[in-house]
């Protein structure tokens, strides 16, 4: 049977009209922490279950003991206790307000919360000027409801009390809290904590989101997620729904689940084909495939795709897969985390910056206007970034754009390959894209109110953030009904303020950059007998702060031709920037086949040089024969070349070809032809003999290229 202990607490915590925000001071623990204990995720322990106890003025017995009901006390004014709404925060530091904005903070402070009947004065600054106004009309807020306290009883000593105390705890009950923390609690070394990473998962044919309190809500075909009792993080793409749990341990369901024997896993991550564990120590466990990870050290982030699994050390991306991105990869520096899909790697880097690399033949996406990004998803024809702001940077699919462009207050956010998902600080789920699988619904994942709670306030919704390098401003939606609300933040001395307004401002220099902190608001009225104060909210803004602007490195980048020393192109590129290839050189004979060096993600001076194939052409038989067809010379020559011809030294002959000589096209032969060139006494050429030479006949003598007889000599 489960334990009453949660239902007992949230019964007795309203009966007294305490918020869980009240509890938790009086508890000295953060109100996160408390709701644990009404949602029964987790145990308080002896000393504060005594504590609770003597709150609610009943027995540890009826309190704990699943066998007995509790008995409500009798809040008649005489019997009842007092709520401590002011005196626990009397002693609570200030946030200091910076002037300059028309919203006026009531720090809880004891000149300022001992009496809350006081009259508080708003003041208004107008937009153009310093000068306060102060209103003719005063606002007020009324005390709670006081009841008269009970007289406390001196702090309990352990060695000395505790044996008395145990003593008056029936044996049954005693033998129940026993078994229960041992059962529970005993045999387990919680090492993780719910945060914000692996919270919400975009899977093919479902979604699941991780709420605050450790419950997970499915969308779609859902997967069997029985055993994630204890899960503090979630990971699929979907055939494999990992969950890590606090005490470092993994729960699996699909495939790739060999898992059982994971333990001080700090981060998980799953695709269709593995299944990833990042340790304590830094290293990485992996079952499936693309698991050449053993030697992998002080890894910070993992990330498991279908293609391979990812790793970062100290800013430096490790792979190993399938596909050939590791030139791309060497280039990178800085990155904190990464995703990807089909088509694309998305890198984040430390100063809040997103690249896009292409993974196959798909063109990238500008992203260098998004600004202090700090979670990113990419789909198979878009990315996005969640900014610190609550807002959703966008590229690609212009349907899904429309729509990813109207979200606000989103605190995460995941995506598929054709759809993307978030849910916003109200815990409503938004969806854009395919939804073949009704993976998202548009519907809050929150629990419905019941009718218990219809005179309680609404929750706190709609939570801004705005900073600059003087402050951080806090605004939300105003809560019907509310007369004031009570803030509680996780800086330095746990700071609560009051505020009649639905804004807060701090100071910056409170604040520590790139810190997460956590946030904590709840609605109150003046009249508690008609309106209970509302649950509290709670957000964790991560706060970026002032962010030097990093010097800009630039490196030479020269292309060269084949030779290495014709420049064909110089450019100065910036550090991680890529450098732009000239239009493609030209070479007789060869055909250009690219760039021989890496001139992406520019790291520091580089050369590049261009490579070329040489053309290969076709060659043809070339026959030289004499005028009687007697063989003279054969040659082999490549198509478009001039045939030379063999040296003739003929006597008074001159030589030409038959054909003509011409550029080579084909097989061909060549026979000489002779001609004279000495003539008769009657003007006619004399004719060459079978070897081509001339000679004047007999009786004749040459005279100036003429043959002459006696008589003319």
């Amino acid at each position: 049977m489960s334990s009453r202990f949660p239902n007992k607490l949230i019964t007795l915590r309203k009966h007294f009209n305490y918020s869980q925000q009240d509890i938790a001071e009086i508890m000295g623990v953060p109100v996160s922490e408390y709701m644990k204990w009404e949602n029964g995720s987790k145990l308080c322990s002896m000393s504060q279950l005594l504590r609770l106890a003597n709150t609610f003025k009943v027995s540890l017995d009826e309190l704990f003991d699943n066998s007995l009901e509790v008995t409500l006390p009798n809040l008649a004014l005489e019997d009842s206790i007092e709520i401590p709404f002011q005196a626990k925060l009397q002693n609570t530091t200030n946030i200091p307000i910076v002037d300059g904005y028309t919203e006026q903070i009531f720090p809880v402070e004891e000149s300022h919360t001992s009496n809350l009947d006081k009259t508080l004065v708003t003041r208004i600054i107008s937009d153009n000027t310093l000068e306060v106004i102060e209103p003719e009309e005063t606002m007020v807020i009324k005390k709670p409801k006081q009841i008269k306290e009970v007289k406390k009883e001196p702090e309990v000593k352990k060695k000395s009390n505790l044996p008395f105390i145990l003593g008056g705890i029936g044996v049954v009950a005693l033998l129940t809290i026993v078994g229960f923390f041992v059962f529970n609690f005993g045999n387990k070394n919680n090492i993780n904590e719910i945060d914000n990473t692996n919270r919400l998962v975009a899977a093919k044919e479902y979604s699941a989101y991780l709420s605050s309190e450790g419950n997970i809500i499915t969308h779609g075909n859902r997967p069997d997620t029985k055993d994630f009792l204890d899960a503090i993080q979630i990971s699929s793409l979907g055939n494999t729904l990992l969950g890590l749990n606090k005490d470092g341990t993994v729960v699996c369901t699909g495939v790739n689940c060999d898992v059982s024997d994971w333990e001080k896993v700090k981060m998980i991550s799953a695709s269709n084909t593995t299944s990833l564990g990042l340790t304590e120590e830094k290293t990485v466990l992996c079952t499936g495939s693309n698991c050449d990870v053993s030697e992998w050290t002080e890894i910070d982030f993992i990330h498991a795709s279908d293609y391979g699994v990812y790793g970062i050390s100290d800013g430096k991306v490790l792979y190993s897969g399938s596909l050939n991105i590791q030139d791309k990869l060497n280039s990178l520096s800085g990155v904190k985390v990464l995703t990807t899909s089909l088509n694309y790697l998305v890198t984040l880097n430390n100063t809040g910056q997103v690249n896009v690399i292409p993974l196959t033949d798909k063109e990238g996406f500008i992203t260098n206007t998004w600004t202090n990004v700090v979670q990113i998803v990419a789909g198979k024809d878009f990315v996005a970034g969640l900014g610190s702001n609550g807002s959703v940077y966008f590229a690609g699919n212009e349907d899904i754009e429309e729509e990813v462009l109207t979200w606000n207050n989103i605190k995460y956010i995941a995506a598929h390959e054709d759809y993307i998902i978030a849910i916003n600080n109200n815990n409503l789920m938004l969806g854009a894209g395919d939804n073949s699988y009704n993976q998202y619904e548009n519907i809050s994942v929150s629990p419905t109110p019941t009718d218990e709670d219809s005179s309680k306030l609404g929750k706190v919704g709609n939570i801004k953030f705005s900073e600059n390098n003087k402050v951080l401003q806090l605004t939300w939606d105003k809560v019907e009904n509310a007369d004031f609300y009570q803030v509680s933040i996780n800086v330095a001395g746990n700071y609560t303020v009051k505020t009649a307004t639905n804004s807060l401002t701090i100071d910056a220099a409170r604040l520590t950059p790139n810190t997460n902190y956590m946030v904590s608001i709840v609605a109150y009225s003046n009249d508690e007998t008609k309106y209970e104060a509302s649950d509290v909210t709670v957000v964790n803004y991560q706060y970026v702060g002032a962010t030097p602007t990093p010097e800009v490195k630039m490196y030479k980048v020269v292309f060269y031709d084949f030779d290495g020393k014709t420049v064909l192109s110089e450019q100065s590129v910036n550090e991680g920037s890529d450098a732009i290839a000239p239009a493609d050189p030209v070479r007789e004979g060869y055909t250009f086949t690219g760039w021989s060096g890496n001139y992406f993600g520019i790291s520091k001076d580089t050369k590049i040089v261009a490579t070329y194939k040489k053309i290969e052409k076709k060659t043809y038989k070339i026959i030289f024969n004499d005028s009687n067809g007697n063989h003279l010379q054969t040659k082999v020559l490549e198509e478009g070349t001039m045939p030379e011809p063999p040296i003739m030294n003929k006597e008074n002959s001159s030589v030409s070809w038959n054909p003509q000589l011409g550029p080579v096209s084909g097989d061909t032969t060549y026979t000489a032809v002779y001609t004279c060139t000495i003539k008769l006494e009657n003007g006619s050429l004399v004719m060459p003999d079978a070897s081509g030479n001339c000679y004047c006949p007999d009786g004749t003598n040459l005279i100036d290229g003429v043959c002459k007889g006696p008589e003319g000599g």
